[in-house]
């Protein structure tokens, strides 16, 4: 086997437009080939915030995997449960911008409530394996052998209805809006972020997208372009240039990845793209316009002894006494759960990670650098 099957290079390309309708672009993309690091983020909120909480986001991931790796240099791939340290220290970085999303968003009034998607791809150094993260509707696609295949599952109401609520009432699915994401960053802490871990092929195409894209084009024409283009910038343009010819009624991120094939051996079966070639946008969701902006719920308020259920929605504009009531009437059946039983802490004296040297306190991981103890 050569070095470059072993070690198949990673080329990659990302860009962001406004798309035709909204007037401000408030998704931000990462491409750091130096930390193997990859990230879309699609940001929410009042006065263009989402635009800071995005930007904010894709920073703050960029660096805790700076500080974090010397450390990571020194871990083994698994731990002792059989879980992946760098999966870890991918949802680790994800957690901690979303930490800092809410206090950043709790400094000013214009940005309270701001909080954005995300999904990210870290690969190992030989680029063997990945790390995806995800949380929101912003996406992660696969293009291997000229099949496409969706990687992530959106976090939205509709899919929440389906896993928790299948036996919900059709008159109350019909008054629900098609529109709402049920976790992003800047939601509240602890955050879910849907994790895995996998291995790469060289050849591999990677698509990392905001809704925008996903808006415009239905999973043919993704595929149909990936297949044609020949360089990832080549891929992100024709993605973008055609969501716009469509209409573009969202922002638009697009960030493709490529694990270049050994010599000798196509990427695909590619002809090069053209604009005369390339598909034509399908839209596949309803227009928007400026004045009915993507719905975010940013979290539900509960008080104790009281089944009602308080949702904050961002942009605040899309909130009315309709929406507010028909979100309720899926959530509050909810709300009934029993806690969990607390995480017995271990009666042993505080000492030193093994691992960076600093304090664990009674922790069972480090807090500073994700060790076990």
């Amino acid at each position: 086997m050569s070095e470059l099957q072993r070690n198949p290079r990673i080329s990659a390309a990302g860009a962001t437009d406004a798309g035709k309708v909204r007037l401000h672009n408030e998704d931000a993309v990462l491409v750091r080939p130096d930390l193997g690091l990859y990230l879309v983020a699609d940001g929410a909120g009042g006065q263009n915030a989402g635009n800071v909480a995005s930007m904010l986001a894709i920073a703050s991931v960029a660096h805790h995997f700076e500080s974090t790796a010397p450390v990571s240099k020194t871990m083994p791939p698994l731990g002792e449960l059989g879980m992946s340290w760098s999966a870890r220290r991918l949802s680790r970085a994800v957690q901690s911008a979303n930490r800092e999303v809410i206090e950043v968003a709790r400094s000013r009034n214009t940005y309270q409530g701001m909080g954005t998607t995300l999904v990210a791809l870290a690969f190992s150094p030989d680029a063997t394996r990945l790390d995806l993260a995800h949380v929101g509707d912003s996406r992660c696609y696969r293009l291997r052998d000229a099949a496409l295949e969706q990687l992530t599952e959106d976090h939205s109401l509709a899919n929440d209805i389906l896993e928790l609520r299948p036996d919900l009432d059709d008159a109350v699915i019909r008054k629900l809006p098609k529109n709402v994401i049920t976790r992003a960053v800047g939601m509240g802490d602890p955050l879910r972020v849907s994790m895995r871990f996998l291995p790469t092929r060289p050849g591999d195409r990677y698509l990392l997208c905001s809704d925008g894209i996903t808006g415009c084009l239905d999973d043919q024409t993704i595929s149909d372009l990936l297949r044609v283009c020949k360089t990832p910038d080549e891929a992100v343009r024709a993605l973008i240039d055609t969501c716009n010819e469509g209409g573009a009624p969202d922002n638009l991120a697009a960030l493709v990845v490529d694990l270049v094939a050994p010599p000798g051996e196509p990427m695909f079966p590619s002809h090069g793209y053209t604009p005369a070639t390339a598909p034509k946008a399908r839209i596949v969701r309803s227009p928007i316009d400026e004045s009915a902006p993507e719905i975010v719920i940013m979290g539900m308020d509960e008080n104790d002894g009281d089944d009602s259920t308080s949702f904050r929605v961002v942009p605040a504009e899309s909130s009315s006494p309709n929406l507010l009531e028909a979100l309720g009437n899926y959530a509050a059946p909810l709300r009934k759960k029993t806690p969990p039983p607390p995480i017995p802490r271990p009666d042993s004296k505080a000492e030193a990670c093994r691992a960076c040297g600093k304090a664990m306190g009674h922790a069972l991981v480090c807090p500073h650098c994700g060790a076990p103890r």
